[in-house]
Protein backbone atom coordinates (compact mmCIF):
# COMPACT_ATOMS: atom_id res chain seq x y z
CA UNK A 1 0.00 0.00 0.00
CA UNK A 2 3.11 2.33 0.76
CA UNK A 3 4.72 1.32 -2.75
CA UNK A 4 0.86 2.38 -4.12
CA UNK A 5 0.71 5.49 -2.44
CA UNK A 6 3.86 6.62 -3.63
CA UNK A 7 3.68 6.03 -7.57
CA UNK A 8 0.62 8.04 -6.62
CA UNK A 9 2.12 10.78 -5.23
CA UNK A 10 4.94 10.85 -8.02
CA UNK A 11 2.84 10.52 -11.47
CA UNK A 12 1.27 14.20 -10.67
CA UNK A 13 4.55 15.36 -10.80
CA UNK A 14 6.02 14.04 -13.40
CA UNK A 15 3.37 14.46 -15.23
CA UNK A 16 3.34 18.52 -14.67
CA UNK A 17 6.80 18.85 -14.70
CA UNK A 18 8.18 21.85 -17.41
CA UNK A 19 9.63 20.08 -20.14
CA UNK A 20 8.75 22.88 -22.68
CA UNK A 21 6.54 20.56 -24.85
CA UNK A 22 5.12 23.15 -27.02
CA UNK A 23 9.03 24.48 -27.92
CA UNK A 24 10.17 20.51 -28.33
CA UNK A 25 7.67 19.65 -30.57
CA UNK A 26 8.22 22.40 -32.84
CA UNK A 27 11.28 21.00 -33.70
CA UNK A 28 10.02 17.68 -34.43
CA UNK A 29 12.64 15.97 -32.26
CA UNK A 30 12.72 11.92 -31.02
CA UNK A 31 11.50 10.53 -27.67
CA UNK A 32 13.08 8.65 -25.28
CA UNK A 33 9.77 6.82 -23.49
CA UNK A 34 9.51 5.24 -20.64
CA UNK A 35 6.18 3.33 -20.11
CA UNK A 36 4.36 1.57 -17.01
CA UNK A 37 0.98 0.50 -17.57
CA UNK A 38 -1.63 -2.34 -16.63
CA UNK A 39 -3.62 -4.54 -18.37
CA UNK A 40 -7.06 -6.63 -18.31
CA UNK A 41 -8.50 -9.41 -20.51
CA UNK A 42 -7.84 -12.86 -22.38
CA UNK A 43 -8.32 -16.84 -21.89
CA UNK A 44 -7.16 -18.60 -18.36
CA UNK A 45 -3.34 -19.64 -19.89
CA UNK A 46 -3.51 -22.00 -16.49
CA UNK A 47 -5.23 -22.65 -13.65
CA UNK A 48 -3.86 -24.27 -10.24
CA UNK A 49 -4.95 -25.04 -6.79
CA UNK A 50 -2.29 -24.72 -3.90
CA UNK A 51 -2.38 -27.45 -1.19
CA UNK A 52 -0.70 -27.61 2.32
CA UNK A 53 1.46 -30.60 3.68
CA UNK A 54 -2.39 -32.26 4.51
CA UNK A 55 -3.43 -32.10 1.17
CA UNK A 56 -5.76 -29.16 1.88
CA UNK A 57 -6.22 -26.48 -0.68
CA UNK A 58 -5.17 -23.34 0.79
CA UNK A 59 -5.42 -21.38 -2.56
CA UNK A 60 -5.63 -20.74 -6.14
CA UNK A 61 -3.72 -19.12 -9.08
CA UNK A 62 -5.56 -18.19 -12.81
CA UNK A 63 -3.50 -16.46 -15.27
CA UNK A 64 -5.16 -14.51 -18.36
CA UNK A 65 -3.58 -14.69 -21.12
CA UNK A 66 -3.95 -10.61 -21.09
CA UNK A 67 -2.74 -9.53 -17.70
CA UNK A 68 -1.31 -7.95 -15.83
CA UNK A 69 1.80 -5.68 -15.45
CA UNK A 70 3.47 -4.14 -18.58
CA UNK A 71 6.95 -1.97 -18.70
CA UNK A 72 8.95 -0.72 -21.84
CA UNK A 73 11.74 1.64 -23.34
CA UNK A 74 10.88 2.97 -26.80
CA UNK A 75 11.84 6.02 -29.15
CA UNK A 76 9.20 7.92 -30.47
CA UNK A 77 10.29 9.01 -34.10
CA UNK A 78 9.55 12.07 -36.05
CA UNK A 79 7.77 11.35 -39.86
CA UNK A 80 6.19 13.84 -41.40
CA UNK A 81 3.98 16.97 -39.78
CA UNK A 82 1.84 15.50 -36.86
CA UNK A 83 2.74 12.02 -37.99
CA UNK A 84 4.92 9.81 -35.57
CA UNK A 85 6.17 6.39 -34.86
CA UNK A 86 6.90 4.64 -31.84
CA UNK A 87 8.85 1.45 -31.54
CA UNK A 88 9.78 0.22 -28.28
CA UNK A 89 10.72 -3.33 -26.03
CA UNK A 90 9.29 -4.38 -23.05
CA UNK A 91 8.48 -7.30 -20.72
CA UNK A 92 4.46 -8.18 -19.92
CA UNK A 93 4.14 -10.37 -16.59
CA UNK A 94 1.00 -12.01 -14.93
CA UNK A 95 2.21 -13.56 -11.77
CA UNK A 96 -0.06 -15.12 -8.70
CA UNK A 97 1.52 -16.56 -5.87
CA UNK A 98 0.29 -17.97 -2.81
CA UNK A 99 1.46 -16.91 0.84
CA UNK A 100 -0.19 -19.58 2.96
CA UNK A 101 2.58 -20.56 5.26
CA UNK A 102 4.01 -23.88 4.27
CA UNK A 103 7.13 -25.91 5.45
CA UNK A 104 8.95 -25.72 1.50
CA UNK A 105 8.16 -21.74 1.22
CA UNK A 106 5.43 -20.05 -1.40
CA UNK A 107 4.02 -21.45 -4.08
CA UNK A 108 3.41 -19.20 -7.44
CA UNK A 109 3.04 -19.34 -11.16
CA UNK A 110 3.94 -16.89 -13.84
CA UNK A 111 2.96 -15.86 -17.88
CA UNK A 112 5.90 -14.01 -18.99
CA UNK A 113 6.50 -12.75 -22.72
CA UNK A 114 8.53 -9.99 -24.01
CA UNK A 115 6.97 -7.72 -26.58
CA UNK A 116 8.68 -5.60 -29.46
CA UNK A 117 6.09 -2.92 -31.07
CA UNK A 118 6.20 -0.47 -34.15
CA UNK A 119 3.27 1.85 -33.68
CA UNK A 120 2.65 5.10 -36.06
CA UNK A 121 0.41 7.51 -34.27
CA UNK A 122 -1.03 10.42 -35.41
CA UNK A 123 -1.30 13.71 -33.23
CA UNK A 124 -4.83 15.29 -33.89
CA UNK A 125 -4.39 17.87 -31.30
CA UNK A 126 -2.09 19.18 -28.27
CA UNK A 127 -3.98 16.95 -26.68
CA UNK A 128 -5.15 14.03 -28.47
CA UNK A 129 -3.11 11.34 -30.55
CA UNK A 130 -4.57 8.07 -32.28
CA UNK A 131 -2.75 5.15 -33.69
CA UNK A 132 -2.45 1.92 -33.63
CA UNK A 133 0.49 -1.07 -35.55
CA UNK A 134 1.78 -4.60 -34.46
CA UNK A 135 2.94 -6.07 -31.22
CA UNK A 136 5.26 -8.70 -31.21
CA UNK A 137 5.80 -11.27 -28.41
CA UNK A 138 8.12 -13.83 -28.08
CA UNK A 139 9.71 -16.40 -25.74
CA UNK A 140 6.18 -16.56 -24.03
CA UNK A 141 6.28 -18.83 -20.89
CA UNK A 142 4.54 -20.20 -18.25
CA UNK A 143 6.08 -21.15 -15.10
CA UNK A 144 5.47 -23.06 -11.63
CA UNK A 145 6.73 -24.05 -8.47
CA UNK A 146 4.63 -25.64 -6.18
CA UNK A 147 4.43 -27.46 -2.52
CA UNK A 148 7.06 -30.70 -1.59
CA UNK A 149 9.75 -29.58 -4.32
CA UNK A 150 11.95 -27.07 -5.17
CA UNK A 151 11.69 -28.08 -9.14
CA UNK A 152 10.02 -25.44 -11.35
CA UNK A 153 7.72 -26.09 -14.40
CA UNK A 154 7.94 -24.65 -17.52
CA UNK A 155 5.94 -24.48 -20.90
CA UNK A 156 6.35 -22.18 -23.72
CA UNK A 157 3.58 -20.54 -26.00
CA UNK A 158 5.16 -19.67 -29.76
CA UNK A 159 6.04 -16.62 -31.12
CA UNK A 160 3.06 -14.76 -32.09
CA UNK A 161 2.22 -11.49 -33.72
CA UNK A 162 -0.97 -8.95 -32.63
CA UNK A 163 -2.18 -5.97 -33.50
CA UNK A 164 -3.02 -2.83 -31.16
CA UNK A 165 -5.12 0.65 -31.76
CA UNK A 166 -4.82 3.45 -29.25
CA UNK A 167 -5.80 6.83 -28.13
CA UNK A 168 -3.45 9.06 -26.27
CA UNK A 169 -4.06 12.10 -24.37
CA UNK A 170 -1.13 14.82 -22.73
CA UNK A 171 -0.94 15.86 -19.92
CA UNK A 172 -1.09 19.03 -19.17
CA UNK A 173 1.90 20.80 -20.69
CA UNK A 174 4.19 18.32 -20.13
CA UNK A 175 5.68 15.53 -23.22
CA UNK A 176 4.11 12.62 -20.39
CA UNK A 177 0.76 11.50 -21.24
CA UNK A 178 -1.55 8.49 -20.95
CA UNK A 179 -2.76 5.82 -23.00
CA UNK A 180 -6.00 3.65 -23.81
CA UNK A 181 -5.35 0.63 -25.78
CA UNK A 182 -6.79 -2.27 -26.84
CA UNK A 183 -4.64 -5.41 -28.30
CA UNK A 184 -5.47 -8.41 -30.36
CA UNK A 185 -3.49 -11.65 -30.03
CA UNK A 186 -3.77 -15.41 -30.00
CA UNK A 187 -1.55 -17.79 -27.96
CA UNK A 188 -0.40 -21.47 -29.32
CA UNK A 189 1.34 -24.20 -26.47
CA UNK A 190 4.63 -25.24 -28.51
CA UNK A 191 5.81 -27.55 -25.48
CA UNK A 192 4.01 -29.86 -23.46
CA UNK A 193 1.74 -28.25 -20.38
CA UNK A 194 2.70 -29.43 -17.09
CA UNK A 195 -0.53 -29.13 -15.84
CA UNK A 196 -4.29 -30.43 -17.10
CA UNK A 197 -5.75 -27.11 -16.68
CA UNK A 198 -3.31 -25.61 -19.72
CA UNK A 199 -4.83 -23.71 -22.77
CA UNK A 200 -3.58 -25.12 -25.61
CA UNK A 201 -4.72 -23.32 -28.97
CA UNK A 202 -5.72 -20.48 -29.94
CA UNK A 203 -5.59 -19.54 -26.88
CA UNK A 204 -6.97 -15.42 -26.74
CA UNK A 205 -4.45 -13.01 -25.11
CA UNK A 206 -6.26 -9.89 -26.40
CA UNK A 207 -6.64 -7.24 -23.66
CA UNK A 208 -7.88 -3.77 -22.57
CA UNK A 209 -4.57 -1.67 -20.88
CA UNK A 210 -4.13 1.88 -19.51
CA UNK A 211 -0.28 3.18 -19.49
CA UNK A 212 1.78 5.81 -18.61
CA UNK A 213 4.38 7.34 -21.21
CA UNK A 214 7.07 9.29 -19.71
CA UNK A 215 9.41 11.38 -22.43
CA UNK A 216 12.88 11.58 -20.68
CA UNK A 217 15.02 13.10 -23.39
Amino acid sequence: MKLLACIGLLLPNLASAEFAYGEYAKENNWDLLLSLGATYGGDTIAEAYYVDENNNVVDDAVLKGGGLFKASVGIDWPLVKDLRLITNAGYHVDTQFSFASTSSGNQGMWFTRFVVEALPYYQINDSFKLGGGLTYHMSNKVGGQFIGSDEKYYARYEDTLGYTGFVGYMLGESRSWIELRYTYIKYDLETAPFLASFCTADCDGSHVGLTFHWAVL
